[in-house]
């Protein structure tokens, strides 16, 4: 996403409504077709951060290929295409093997289960890894934030149909 944008969300939310009258709208695409069971937790996603904003913060969530291709999310947040994507670590393991060190591998990351995971990416320094793998090494200008934590499962790091 663009430098900065956790500033907007910030004033947003910190500021009163009589302080703040301007209104966000924001584009979002899923990796996820918009009939697909994984779409629940970016629609949830959504209405959080609207009503932490008071509504302030519009965001137009849209499903896979709305806008750009299910596989070009991250390139697209990154070139300011979208304004924010949800998606599965492991689609990005072609950009750096890495990445799928995020997401559910088999006996999960680390053989940690997805409730151990998430404490370790919430509190035990996961997050800055993912966000130094996409910022510093891919050289991307986005800032993730895990939104739920999905149960391992095998995939060998070949392109979903």
């Amino acid at each position: 996403m663009r430098k900065g944008w956790v500033l907007v969300i910030a004033a947003v939310f910190l500021m009163s409504g009589t302080a703040l009258a301007q209104q966000f709208s924001w584009k979002m695409q899923s990796t996820w077709p918009a009939t697909d069971f994984h779409q629940v937790n970016p629609k949830g996603a959504v209405e959080k951060i609207e009503a932490m904003s008071g509504g302030r913060l519009k965001i137009n969530l849209q499903g896979a290929g709305a806008i750009v291709p299910p596989f070009e999310v991250l390139d697209a947040v990154h070139k300011g295409i979208l304004d924010a994507g949800h998606g599965w670590p492991g689609y990005w393991y072609g950009k750096h093997p890495a990445a799928t060190l995020f997401s559910s591998v088999p006996g999960g990351p680390y053989g940690m289960n997805h409730e151990d995971f998430l404490g370790w990416y919430f509190l035990g320094g996961g997050h800055e890894l993912y966000n130094e793998l996409l910022q510093k090494e891919l050289k991307l200008n986005v800032i993730v934030f895990a939104t739920f934590g999905e149960t391992p499962e095998p995939w060998d790091g070949s392109p979903s149909p």
